[in-house]
């Protein structure tokens, strides 16, 4: 259940749990295109993808249950959720920065609509199950 109070865990919950960003690309080597502007945007280049909608929801990390909705304690979220990318900070290339920019922003916000959500009117749509 929601806590009024302090909606912050209910609110990375759910980013846990429904992640707004699924994926966080980079390239481990730049393709042509980055010196060659009439170069391949993908030949000579090596490209990962971090499935942020899976890793924040690794059993390894999170539990048994990381795969239920469960509001867990802060410090679980501070440990483990990944979902604002703040680990990928280039302290000698800043403007190649991949953190998110808008995290303070979507807290804000997520506190703020968590914090005057009346859950006895929200819920399911036959009311059989409440927030």
């Amino acid at each position: 259940r929601l806590d009024r109070q302090d909606p912050l865990p209910f609110f990375y919950e759910s980013m846990r749990f429904f992640a707004p960003v699924v994926g966080f690309p980079w390239w481990e080597v730049a393709p042509e295109r980055a010196t060659d502007p009439a170069g391949s945007q993908y030949t000579g280049g090596t490209r990962y993808v971090l499935n942020l909608a899976l890793a924040n929801k690794d059993p390894n990390a999170w539990g048994a249950d990381a795969h239920q909705f469960r509001v867990r304690p802060m410090e679980k979220y501070h440990e483990y959720f990944i979902g604002f990318a703040d680990w990928a900070v280039n302290a000698s290339h800043p403007t190649q920065t991949r953190a998110c920019p808008g995290k303070t922003l979507a807290v804000a916000m997520g506190e703020a609509w968590f914090g005057v959500l009346d859950q006895e009117v929200w819920g399911s749509k036959n009311g059989a199950e409440k927030v």
